[in-house]
């Protein structure tokens, strides 16, 4: 393809993409509330990452770039610990970062009298590790394990935070990367929000399955982005 015509196309994907952006419903990020899925009326899929920075980090972060997808990275703090330089980089490439806790804490077993407390220090520790190695304070809560009960979100208004969930995610489940590509593309709907994982155990499978995930979703019309491409901080509301 001669480098005018690849500059066409590169110029006509690239405005699609803001004009999906502009024209999707802008919800309130305010703190305490709860997502689930993002607004349904455009074939826009919000992709989300969680339990990184890992060593497959970097390869997802390849892939993205490829496809021209940014997308959200819940981050578990002690892995921003461990590899900050990862952390770094996902924010130079563009991409949205939330709180996924500090050490991963399963709440559902969790049976303790200081769950609160708990969880409060949890997020404070994390946010902590995040802004150390990215500069950004984190303002979107995943909680570990997709755990919640009415007592989080009163921990999560207090600390200024915004709970977002998912509507499908199975690349931990034991699955071929071809079967795991098929499971999303199935579930894709225009206001989903897909659950991936970048760190953890070996993220292999996951790394396999995105390209068909995005080539089969792309072609059907569906566009990927971060969670900020639909909910607005609070400070941006007029």
């Amino acid at each position: 393809m001669p480098m005018f015509s690849k500059l066409i196309v590169f110029v006509s994907v690239c405005s699609a993409v803001f004009a999906v952006a502009e024209t999707l419903p802008v919800w309130e990020a305010r703190p305490g509330n709860f997502y689930g899925n993002g607004p349904s009326d455009q074939k826009f899929i919000t992709l989300t990452f969680d339990d990184g920075p890992g060593k497959e980090t970097p390869r997802i972060l390849e892939i993205l770039a490829r496809y021209q997808i940014h997308a959200t990275f819940f981050m578990e703090g002690s892995q921003v610990d461990r590899y900050p330089e990862i952390a770094k980089q996902v924010v130079t490439a563009g991409h949205e970062v939330g709180n996924h806790s500090y050490t991963h804490v399963n709440f559902y077993r969790y049976k303790k009298p200081d769950a609160r407390t708990r969880l409060r220090e949890e997020l404070q520790k994390a946010a902590a590790a995040i802004q150390r190695a990215t500069g950004v304070q984190p303002v979107l809560l995943r909680m570990p394990h997709g755990y919640f009960r009415s007592w989080v979100r009163e921990v999560a208004r207090a600390e200024g935070y915004t709970v977002v969930h998912w509507s499908f995610g199975c690349d931990w489940k034991p699955m071929s990367a071809e079967t795991m590509a098929q499971a999303y593309i199935v579930h894709a709907r225009p206001g989903a929000i897909f659950l991936f994982h970048d760190g953890g155990k070996t993220r292999q499978r996951t790394v396999e399955a995105l390209p068909v995930i995005f080539d089969t979703l792309q072609r059907a019309g569906y566009t990927f982005g971060p969670i900020r491409t639909w909910l607005r901080s609070r400070s941006s509301v007029k």
